[in-house]
């Protein structure tokens, strides 16, 4: 190893990364994973990997035939990975949890032998020097690859163990900060998810409504529901019992139907009354005004928008009373704007398809209008919605929450015409059920895309506008946060990648550095 390549210190050492792993060897993963097994081992794919840590909530698995001999490369705590083709350079340390999972042939496996600790390997790999020793050597032919005959040659400085451990602490707290960004992220985007499938997929406040006319009885429903919906109504019924105020929550929603129905004009509400008693002649409804008034409060700022009744629609299927089935052109438009030589800006940051996976517009490169990718021409506003068109399966898509951005042409632009649309219109194309008819229709053309029309004309349901305000409201308080959390991350990241190269060289000496506090600050 020719230590010429760094300039470092006197005292430190320098070694290649294979000298410092167990059996002197770097392995990667699977070669052929087949389909996806339900109850299969999960694999790692460089598609899993973020700029700052991991996304699993797409994780592919494996028969554990198949993965039994690739037996090599089956995680442990502290294993290394490594990105070896497309996204190339992406690392991520293995914790616990991951034990026992594989990794895909696009990804290496390094196990450090504890020579250095697997989060130096990881400092030294994620250095610019690491990444143009790397680049420089890459084969780019068809796809950017990485030959493991290069990863393992790899020159990994050593210096003394009290420095490397001011570094890996220091280091560690910016990247520990922006991986729990990243996690807290993911988190609000799950939880956005599950309100948006909770009121707009599975229909629950419509159930709950429906079920309290019926004193949460299901036989008093008998003559009312499909065999469809009564199977879907046993199943929010049991959700409903599985809580731990069951009972304070059906006395909430008993107390809000009587108070609905009270409201009614008196014909109608005299017609559902001999509906409810013939019903349910036995056991008649009471009004229960002794639910707990917190539950009720929420409860009558949600449940009482929606209605109690389903009606069958020919494009959706049954879908809540009085509710529509509409097309994203109807509430939103697409590609609404673009750049030309004549009105666009002399510098652009540009959004590219590889960068934006699973709702964040990833890293935003600057270019000179003139020097950038013919494909940088789509005008991205905040709370515009942007769908990859190519292998739509690739979740490529991401909600925006940053101005002055421009997109690949490769993404279809999706932006709300009124505020209360914004996050419906991002939820409602990239829940699995849109993503899935996108791929159906990719998959069956001859160059595996979508066009900007199938977006268009993509269906969603349409509830009304008390219902969109609400939701607006919750999501888009997540949504704010997840922007705050990225523009952190965007911060951290360049003080990092700052910090990184001088420490690593040596260049920046312990001494000069800020104190452990002032970094994470």
């Amino acid at each position: 190893m020719d230590a010429n390549l760094l300039s470092l210190p006197k005292h430190w050492e320098i070694k290649t990364l294979v000298e410092l792993t167990v059996q002197k060897n770097v392995s990667y993963g699977i070669v052929q994973p087949g389909k996806h097994e339900n109850d299969g081992i999960p694999i790692i794919r460089v598609n899993n990997f973020t700029s700052s840590g991991l996304d699993v909530s797409n994780v592919m698995k494996v028969v554990p035939k198949i993965a039994n001999k690739s037996l090599k490369t089956s995680l442990k705590k502290n294993d290394l990975l490594l990105t070896l083709v497309g996204s190339t350079g992406l690392t991520y340390i293995v914790p616990k949890e991951y034990e026992g999972w594989n990794v895909a042939r696009a990804v290496a496996v390094i196990r450090s032998d504890n020579t250095v600790s697997a989060d130096w390997i990881k400092i030294c790999l994620d250095s610019t020097f690491t990444k143009y020793f790397l680049d420089s050597r890459a084969n780019t032919t068809v796809q950017k690859t990485l030959n493991l005959s290069d990863v393992k040659q790899v020159p990994i400085p050593i210096p003394l163990a009290h420095e490397r451990a001011f570094i890996e602490k220091n280091i560690g707290n910016l990247n520990e900060k922006i991986e729990l960004n990243h996690k807290t992220n993911q988190t609000l985007e799950q939880m956005a998810q599950a309100l948006f499938k909770s009121w707009f997929v599975d229909f629950d406040p419509v159930f709950d409504n429906l079920l309290a006319s019926a004193d949460f009885k299901l036989d008093n429903l008998e003559n009312r529901l499909p065999d469809e919906l009564k199977q879907k109504a046993q199943r929010r019924l049991t959700a409903l019992d599985s809580l731990e105020n069951a009972v304070e929550v059906k006395a909430s929603l008993i107390a809000l139907a009587h108070e609905l129905q009270a409201q009614l004009p008196t014909k109608e509400a005299t017609q559902a009354a001999e509906q409810v008693s013939e019903e349910a002649a036995e056991t008649p409804v009471k009004p229960n005004f002794n639910a707990n008034p917190n539950i009720l409060a929420q409860h009558a700022n949600t449940h009482a928008h929606f209605p109690n009744e389903f009606e069958h629609n020919e494009q959706l299927g049954w879908i809540p009373k009085g509710w529509e089935a509409k097309t994203i052109d109807e509430l939103c438009k697409i590609n609404p704007e673009s750049w030309t030589k004549k009105n666009a800006p002399e510098v652009v940051k540009y959004v590219d398809l590889a960068n934006a996976k699973n709702g964040s517009v990833g890293e935003a490169l600057e270019y000179s209008f003139s020097e950038a990718p013919s494909r940088a021409r789509r005008i991205l506003r905040p709370h515009d919605t942007i769908i990859g068109v190519v292998r739509p399966a690739n979740r490529s898509f991401a909600y925006v929450n940053e101005d002055n951005l421009t997109g690949s042409t490769g993404f279809a632009v999706v932006r709300a015409n009124n505020q209360n649309c914004r996050a419906f219109a991002y939820f409602s194309l990239t829940n699995d059920d849109c993503i899935q008819e996108f791929t159906r229709i990719a998959d069956g053309a001859a160059y595996p895309a979508i066009k900007p029309e199938d977006v268009a004309k993509a269906y969603c349901v349409f509830s009304n506008n008390k219902i969109l305000d609400t939701f607006e409201s919750i999501v888009g308080e997540f949504m704010t946060k997840v922007a705050k959390n990225e523009r952190q991350n965007r911060y951290l990241t360049k003080l990092r990648d700052t910090l990184l190269p001088k420490l690593i060289s040596g260049e920046l000496q312990i001494l000069d550095v800020a104190t452990d506090d002032e970094i994470a600050d």
